[in-house]
């Protein structure tokens, strides 16, 4: 929100319509904030596999062995923690760089 100078005539209410206009004009994007929210919710799913994997019962987890080609619970777990964090990571990141890369088109194309 702007500061209130001396010679400008605009109120809060003004500032607040202005915000809803522009979500309800799709201007202002929420789905870089859902990414994120949605990153932390996978981030979390992926970490607590691989420490119940890591920790968890001696069991052959089949899809784990196609995955890793490991069939040590430690060493997959681990792995799991790691790269599926790292992955998941990028894929988030990749998304969200979309939205980066219209921010600044729309920014480049206000300054004509």
């Amino acid at each position: 929100m702007k500061k209130k100078s001396e010679g400008d005539d605009w109120n809060e209410e003004e500032t607040n319509n202005l915000d809803f206009s522009e979500f309800f004009n799709f201007k202002k994007m929420i789905t870089p904030t859902l990414i994120k929210i949605i990153y932390l919710m996978g981030m979390g799913v992926i970490t607590i596999f691989g420490i119940f994997i890591t920790f968890g019962k001696e069991t052959n987890f089949f899809i784990l062995n196609i995955i890793t080609g490991i069939s040590n619970n430690i060493i997959g777990g681990i792995i799991i923690l790691v790269l599926g964090n790292i992955i998941w990571r990028i894929c988030c990141e990749s998304l969200i760089l979309l939205y980066e890369i219209h921010e600044r088109l729309k920014s480049i194309e206000g300054k004509d």
